[in-house]
C-alpha cells in the first residue's frame, strides 16, 4: 500500500509529461487528475451553470427575507416571485446556462458518447451520460425538487389568512377607482373584509382595547382616497406606511385615521423572521468575548444599544 501511494504522489513535471503522452493510465488515483476528469465532465459543468442559476434567485429570497425593512404581505409576494422564477427556469435558460450553451460546442467521436469543447477545453459525458436526452429532464427534476421544497417550508405562511388579509393595506394592490376587481369589488368596498379579519386578530393587543371597528371602516373608506393621491403609495409598504404614520394628522381624530393607524401599526410590528434575532446575538458574542467575560448584563445591554443606534 506504500508503494502504491507514493506512486500516486507524482511531481507536477511527472503529471505534465503524462498528459502530454497521452499516458493516463497511471494517473488514476491521483487527486489532481480525478479533479480534471470531474471538471472535463459534461453533466458536471452543466449542473453546476444550472445551481448558479438556482443560487441567483435564492440568494435574493434569502437577501430580502432577512433586511429588517420587510412587512408581512411583501414576504408572501418575495417568496411567490422566487418560486415563479425558478419556474420560468424549467422552460428557458438563465444567464449561466445560456453562457455554457454559448460556449459549449458539440463534436460527436464517432461512438456514439458525447464530446465537445468549452472555451477550448475537452468536455466529454462520462459514465454513459447521454446529455442530449437527459439533461433538460435531469434540470426539471432538481427544479421541481426545488419548488417543492419551497412550498413545504413557506406555503403556511403564504396561505395563513392574516398574511392574505393584510395584502389589502399595500397601496400597490388597491384596484384604479375606475376599475372593478375580479370580485365585482369597487375600490370604495375593497378590504373591508380582510380589514375585520385583522381587526379581530389583533384585538388583544393592549394598543387594540380602544379599537372602534364601524370608525376604522370610514376611516379606510376616506384613507383610501388620501393615500391614492401621494405619490410614496408606490414605495415599499414598510418605507411608505412609516412615511404615512409620521404625518402627525393621520394619527389625530377628527379628520385623521386613529384606528387604521393603530391598525397598521400593528401589521408593521409583525415580525415576519428571526434574523434580526440572530444578529443580535451575533454582536452580544462579538462584544462579550473570552477576554472579556465579566461584562454586566447591564454593560451588555448597553453597548449592544450603541453599536446598534450609534452612529
Amino acid at each position: 500500500k506504500k508503494k502504491e501511494r507514493e506512486q500516486k504522489e507524482l511531481s507536477r513535471h511527472e503529471l505534465c509529461a503524462q498528459l502530454v503522452s497521452d499516458d493516463t493510465e497511471q494517473l488514476s488515483g491521483v487527486p489532481e487528475w480525478e479533479l480534471f476528469l470531474q471538471l472535463s465532465d459534461l453533466r458536471t459543468m452543466y449542473l453546476m451553470h444550472l445551481v448558479m442559476d438556482i443560487s441567483e434567485h435564492l440568494a435574493v429570497l434569502s437577501k430580502c427575507l432577512q433586511s429588517d425593512a420587510i412587512a408581512l404581505p411583501e414576504a408572501a409576494d418575495i417568496i411567490l416571485v422566487a418560486i415563479r422564477n425558478l419556474e420560468n427556469l424549467k422552460v428557458s435558460n438563465g444567464p449561466s446556462l445560456r453562457e455554457f450553451h454559448s460556449r459549449y460546442h458539440n463534436s460527436p467521436d464517432g461512438t456514439g458518447s458525447e464530446f465537445g469543447t468549452y472555451l477550448g477545453n475537452p468536455m466529454e459525458a462520462l459514465n454513459g451520460y447521454n446529455f442530449s436526452a437527459e439533461h433538460e429532464l435531469e434540470k426539471g427534476v432538481i427544479l421541481d425538487a426545488i419548488i417543492h421544497s419551497l412550498n413545504e417550508r413557506f406555503g403556511p405562511l403564504i396561505d395563513h389568512p392574516i398574511v392574505k388579509a393584510s395584502h389589502v393595506l399595500d397601496p400597490t394592490n388597491w384596484p384604479d377607482e375606475a376599475t372593478v376587481t375580479k370580485e365585482g369589488v369597487h375600490v370604495d368596498a375593497y378590504g373591508n373584509a380582510e380589514l375585520a379579519i385583522l381587526a379581530d386578530h389583533f384585538k388583544y393587543l393592549k394598543p387594540l382595547q380602544t379599537f372602534d371597528l364601524d370608525e376604522a371602516m370610514e376611516e379606510w373608506f376616506r384613507m383610501k382616497r388620501r393615500v391614492q393621491r401621494m405619490e410614496k403609495s408606490k414605495n415599499s409598504f414598510n418605507h411608505f406606511w412609516t412615511y404615512f404614520l409620521g404625518i402627525k394628522r393621520h394619527t389625530q381624530k377628527g379628520l385623521g385615521f386613529p384606528n387604521m393607524c393603530t391598525l397598521i401599526r400593528a401589521v408593521l410590528l409583525t415580525v415576519v423572521d428571526t434574523s434580526c434575532c440572530e444578529r443580535g446575538f451575533s454582536l452580544m458574542n462579538r462584544i462579550h468575548t473570552a477576554s472579556r467575560n465579566k461584562l454586566k448584563v447591564k454593560t451588555v445591554d448597553r453597548l449592544m444599544r450603541i453599536h446598534l443606534t450609534g452612529p
